[in-house]
């Protein structure tokens, strides 16, 4: 039987109404260090499979304390961090970070749409190219991820990416997946993946299911599992420029710009070590005689 409202009553909505938050939100702020790992990144790093013996892995698994992290982390502690800023917990940084004092991003291991029974690293895929990196674990991180790299909200960067993808510029996805329910689901819509996906991206689109630590998440300002994260990384797999949560009109322009001037940096005038620079020297001017002086007359 359905139920009826009272009359002179509105009906009640589908959905509890959304309660503000107590605490006041904070006031995001730029980027002002590099973030990453200060270990260059090796293929086979954070593996996702574990031929240890089971013992050996349970005890090592709560000798690291592991466990105790897992289990005292509240269940919804990622969606109440939420309440603030969509989960926005940085504004991207407008300029490039320095390569000389950039930090690395993390290897990840999993299977992708080309192959879904071996496991790829990709730092094989980002080594020597120039990588938009998507990170991202519900389809509420992958709307915030596609608000930054998606060519109908940013049709700009699909325009660098057309016309630098010959120099090296690629577009790489990441879905961690730590939930075995969850990665079964996103395993069985592997078909649709790759029906909505270009086949020249297969090999770039990752499933990850493990090996993600909650120090590898800290290291790349990924602590909350729920928001979507961008990273721009070069040929070295140091991240050079990162977002996350929902794109700004500033955040599409800064990553354009960032990614143009990561692919052809601007001409530079380099000097070898130990020479000075010499200024060319201008040719002398030639001056004409002075006029004679007339001798003075005697008075």
């Amino acid at each position: 039987m359905k139920a009826r409202t009272p009359p002179g009553r509105e009906p009640l909505p589908l959905t509890p109404p959304e309660k503000p938050p107590k605490d006041k939100p904070p006031i995001l702020e730029h980027l002002k260090k590099p973030i990453g790992q200060p270990e260059i990144p090796v293929p086979g790093d954070n593996c996702a499979s574990d031929f240890r013996p089971l013992r050996e892995r349970i005890d090592d698994y709560f000798d690291s304390r592991e466990a105790a992290r897992k289990w005292l982390k509240p269940y919804f502690r990622d969606w109440t961090m939420t309440r603030h800023h969509r989960g926005k917990t940085f504004l991207a940084t407008p300029k490039l970070f320095r390569a000389e004092t950039a930090m690395y991003f993390p290897n990840m291991q999993g299977y992708t749409l080309a192959d879904h029974k071996n496991f790829y690293d990709t730092t094989d895929v980002l080594r020597g190219k120039f990588s938009i990196v998507s990170v991202v674990s519900e389809q509420w991180a992958e709307r915030q991820a596609k608000s930054y790299t998606d060519p109908q909200q940013n049709p700009a960067l699909a325009a660098e990416l057309e016309r630098l993808k010959d120099k090296g510029l690629q577009k790489v996805f990441i879905n961690i997946e730590e939930d075995m329910l969850k990665a079964f689901i996103v395993r069985l819509s592997l078909g649709h993946w790759r029906k909505i996906t270009p086949k020249e991206d297969w090999h770039r689109t990752f499933l990850v299911k493990r090996g993600i630590t909650d120090y590898t998440r800290t290291d790349i300002k990924m602590s909350n599992a729920k928001v979507g994260h961008v990273y721009l990384v070069d040929g070295h797999c140091k991240i050079r420029w990162a977002g996350c949560g929902d794109a700004t009109d500033e955040e599409r322009e800064s990553l354009v710009y960032c990614a143009k001037r990561l692919v052809e940096p601007p001409a530079r005038v380099t000097l070898e070590k130990g020479r000075i620079p010499v200024r060319p020297i201008k040719a002398p001017v030639k001056l004409g005689k002075p006029p004679a002086k007339a001798p003075m007359k005697a008075t």
